[in-house]
């Protein structure tokens, strides 16, 4: 092997080193988005729920007859 093949063959290595390594960032990258849209969407879920029970407080209040004194 030459030496210019020996640069080229370190060269390429290097290069795929490097995308391997941009690949392994946006892919921990892409969980951590995923998990916070995970969180965001059981907030929001949770967020409908407080939202449903509390219309379902304020209706029944309503409902409720007035007694006469």
């Amino acid at each position: 092997m030459t030496a210019d093949e020996l640069a080229q063959s370190i060269r390429n290595k290097h290069d795929k080193l490097e995308t391997d390594c941009k690949q392994t960032v946006l892919a921990v990258e892409l969980v951590a988005l995923q998990m916070k849209l995970a969180a965001l969407t059981a907030r929001v879920a949770q967020l409908e729920r407080d939202d449903l029970e509390r219309t379902q407080t304020q209706d029944a209040k309503h409902e409720r007859p007035i007694k006469p004194r």
